[in-house]
């Protein structure tokens, strides 16, 4: 018995082993990979260029030309869970927004979470506003001095509808006009 367990150890390490000398990182799978906070969602980073990004999920992200007033474009990465999508301005991501179940935060709140567990989650942490169609939305700062990063939870009022994270300057805009 104890044969067949130092095998299976010596088997996984050799396969990571071989992964990590080709320069590849096991694949992020499964629900807990997916996670968003402040500065990433899964193996994807603000900050991170989209070549870097490309690599990390096996596929290459095709960046659209960028809206003339903002200068970002949007990308939808088909190895990443339904609903996720990144902004990315200059070749770099920006801001990660996930507007469908599956994908949750750290603190476990995702899209179809009510607005009372986002409230007993955060309680006075949490900054109420309003978006410029006028629903309801809260904002988490981060916790370094200059609070330069956001996660944004839209709301219909009752439930969580998209989650945005990201830096401050691309995480509270809503639209470019």
């Amino acid at each position: 018995m104890s044969d067949i367990r130092f095998w299976g150890h010596g088997w996984f390490a050799s396969l990571l082993l071989v992964l990590v000398a080709c320069g590849r990182e096991p694949a992020h799978h499964g629900p807990m990979a997916w996670r968003i906070d402040f500065r990433s969602v899964g193996p994807l980073r603000i900050g991170m260029p989209v070549r870097e990004a490309s690599a990390v999920l096996g596929e290459h992200l095709v960046v659209p030309p960028a809206d003339s007033m903002c200068q970002w474009s949007d990308v939808r990465p088909s190895k990443s869970p339904s609903g996720l999508w990144l902004t990315v301005s200059r070749d770099t991501i920006v801001r990660i927004d996930v507007d469908s179940g599956g994908v949750a935060t750290v603190d476990g709140l995702q899209v179809g979470s009510t607005v009372e567990d986002l409230l007993q989650k955060y309680d006075t942490l949490i900054e109420r506003d309003v978006s410029l169609g006028g629903e309801p939305k809260f904002v988490l700062a981060s916790k370094e001095p200059e609070r330069a990063f956001l996660i944004i939870y839209h709301t219909d009022g009752a439930h969580i509808t998209y989650i945005t994270s990201g830096r401050r300057s691309a995480a509270q805009v809503e639209e470019c006009a």
